[in-house]
């Protein structure tokens, strides 16, 4: 299949394979956040925005968290960090003083010199400048502004006739505008507003302007009063089997990232247009106990079908609103949300408790489909659940358990464990009831939403060498009702490892294996339908060499395989990145040229591309084609920079590409996105 293009996979495999220790430069932060996004994203499957990972590492890229002032919630901010390794930095400051350095951390129990790299860009261990203790004194603020489009139009674009409208009435233009203001340990407030492609602007049903508005103030207190939210806000408990808003822990290359630490309520700065919360919350605490309490109403998309009585057939989450359909769907349900969380914590323990109430204000009625038996039904819904985590200097347990209005139940256990500074080791526990209910959860899983599920995950790490590092994991697990895509409960399993090496500060090469079985059904060409396994694999070598203090290359090719009885697919990616930061310019250049050839969609192969700030993408690449996209960033002032982005995508022979509304003809697209980020 690859003969004619041998010469790209050679040239992508040797190239970083004889590196030389040149220069001692440091990854960048920008390097850094790409791969913690793309390790836990690595499983999505089509272009998401998540404003509070991207938030945090961006602030602190530019503002490092002081290790030796930070509290445990500052820390959890680095999103690198567990609970055991946030009590093990606070321990040993009371204990032995201020940490001094990197090398310092390194002596610490269960800091491998991973973790270590992985943070190292994002903390400090002084004491802040002048001009940073100027900007904490008096606040900061700062603006974006982006827009993107693709070209060439799609036929939704397009009247059918002369006496029919397009199906989308708006521009093919994506606006998004985002401010932020925000006085260090004292309170920050913003707003967020959204338009997508197809969508009108200031016109017909959006005359005000955009299709989507959301607003904050936080406000944090001192003594008993911790924080006060006003708006729209994110909330994150426990394991994330009631309330998980964003990303949060699951299978991934990091195999010992599988427990979550709630950080409670949190200001809601992303775009998606429903799962958020609106109205207000307060957090209370004194010594070890914290709780909040907190109320929503807000209108939400849904499915309508019946205005008397009002039902709904299903949440719709994608916040488009083009077509009269998706138009009619928009806030066509009011949802009413209470509850709070109460919490017991110390360096080594955290207990708490959650509960809260949700109503509708009609009824939802899924359908007859077998597989949405055990959906919820009804217009009300609470949930109720408690949750722990205790930390020993080498070990650490967490779980949780919550139930839903109906008594069905939720729970998850799990371990972290490091009998060796050289060996971490992670299990975790799943079972999930079939008919358990939670519309915000996002718990550990195999599938999205809590339900349906038990599992057994095992995963490990080990350093094999100063330089080399094993990552392995194995998942079990099984669904107890059928599926939308299964036709009789089923089980499945995952296999995952890898390979690093790092023989020098600026080089790093992975090679990555993983394979994943799990039922799937077909036809037999009338009505009668079989499980029968379905096999995917996937086998990567990605490498990434800063060749000076100017130069990086990057490079990756990988196979992709499936079978799912006698349908066979296989297909190969291989890129190569080119990346330039050229101080005295203030410019930073990412260049990608990627080629890939897969049998079908069946046999897709993801790969993140660097993109504009606060964005990021992973798509999937199948058929035959060529990638090429070109990103700048240009920082002339502390107060100003500017992001753009541009990429050309080619599928020799094809007359159309995409489907339905979105179907644009020709074998090429062009996509622009560019942003502005005012800064003071």
């Amino acid at each position: 299949m690859i003969k004619e293009k041998w010469h790209i996979v050679l040239l992508i495999l040797f190239i970083p394979l004889f590196p030389i220790d040149s220069v001692g430069q440091e990854r960048s932060r920008e390097q850094e956040i790409e791969q913690v996004i793309e390790s836990i994203r690595e499983s999505a499957e089509d272009e998401t925005e998540s404003a509070l990972i991207l938030d945090d590492l961006t602030h602190l890229a530019e503002q490092p968290l002081n290790v030796n002032s930070a509290t445990a919630t500052d820390l959890e901010k680095l999103h690198f960090l567990n609970f055991s390794q946030i009590a093990t930095i606070i321990n040993y400051r009371e204990k032995h003083g201020e940490i001094l350095s990197s090398y310092e951390l390194n002596t610490l129990p269960g800091f491998t010199p991973d973790i270590v790299a992985r943070i190292r860009p994002f903390i400090s261990f002084a004491q802040p400048s002048a001009e940073a203790g100027k900007y904490r004194r008096r606040g900061r603020s700062y603006l974006l502004l982006k827009g993107q489009r693709l070209f060439p139009e799609s036929r939704g674009y397009e009247s059918a006739s002369a006496s029919e409208p397009p199906k989308y009435p708006g521009t093919p233009e994506r606006f998004y505008t985002r401010y932020h203001y925000e006085k260090a340990e004292s309170w920050s407030a913003g707003f967020t507003a959204e338009k997508d492609a197809g969508e009108e602007f200031f016109a017909g049903d959006n005359s005000n302007g955009f299709d989507f508005y959301s607003a904050f103030v936080s406000v944090q207190g001192k003594g008993v009063i911790k924080q006060v939210n006003i708006g729209d806000f994110y909330i994150r408990t426990g394991q994330g089997l009631n309330y998980w808003s964003g990303m949060g822990a699951g299978k991934s290359a990091d195999v010992l990232n599988t427990m979550k630490s709630g950080q409670g309520i949190r200001a809601y700065t992303s775009t998606d247009e429903n799962r958020f919360f609106r109205g207000g919350a307060l957090t209370l605490g004194r010594g070890p106990f914290e709780m909040f309490l907190f109320f929503s109403d807000k209108n939400r998309d849904a499915n309508k079908v019946s205005e008397e009585p009002l039902v709904f057939t299903s949440l719709q989450t994608s916040g488009l609103h083009r077509t009269e359909g998706e138009q009619v769907d928009k806030l066509s349900l009011n949802e009413r949300v209470f509850g709070g969380y109460a919490q017991l914590k110390t360096n080594h323990f955290r207990m708490g408790i959650t509960y809260s109430r949700q109503m509708f204000d009609g009824e939802i009625q899924p359908g007859d489909d077998l597989y949405k038996q055990y959906y919820f039904r009804g217009n009300t819904n609470e949930q109720a659940g408690i949750d722990y985590q205790l930390a020993f200097p080498s070990v650490q347990l967490f779980g949780e358990v919550a139930t839903s209005e109906n008594e069905a139940v939720a729970g998850i256990q799990g371990i972290v464990w490091h009998p060796h500074p050289q060996i971490g080791i992670s299990a975790v526990y799943r079972n999930y009831s079939r008919s358990f209910h939670s519309f915000y959860g996002n718990a550990f899983g195999e599938s999205s939403g809590v339900r349906n599920e038990s599992g057994f995950y095992l995963g490990s790490e080990i350093l094999l060498a100063p330089k080399l590092r094993m990552d392995f994991y194995a998942d079990a697990y099984h669904f107890p009702w059928v599926r939308s895509y299964a036709s009789s409960p089923g089980s499945g399993t995952e296999l995952f490892s890898q390979l690093t090496w790092s023989p020098l500060s600026t080089f790093e090469s992975y090679l990555r294996g993983k394979t994943e079985t799990r039922p799937d059904k077909i036809s037999d060409g009338g009505t009668v339908s079989t499980d029968v396994d379905e096999t995917t694999t996937r086998v990567r070598l990605d490498t990434d060499w800063d060749l000076s203090e100017t130069v990086t290359l990057r490079n990756r090719v990988e196979y992709a395989g499936y079978k799912k009885a006698d349908d066979t697919e296989s297909g190969w990616l291989a890129f190569q990145d080119l990346v330039f930061h050229l101080e005295k310019a203030k410019t930073e250049c990412w260049i990608r040229y990627a080629w890939y050839n897969t049998d079908g969609y069946n046999s897709r192969i993801y790969a993140y591309e660097n993109d504009v700030l606060y964005h990021f993408s992973i798509p999937a690449f199948y058929g035959k084609g060529h990638r090429m996209y070109l990103n700048l960033k240009w920082a002339p002032d502390r107060w100003l920079t500017v992001y753009l982005k541009g990429g050309y995508s080619l599928r020799p022979g094809m007359e159309t590409w995409g489907s339905g509304n979105d179907e644009t003809e020709g074998d090429s697209r062009v996509d622009i996105r560019a942003l502005l980020r005012l800064r003071w």
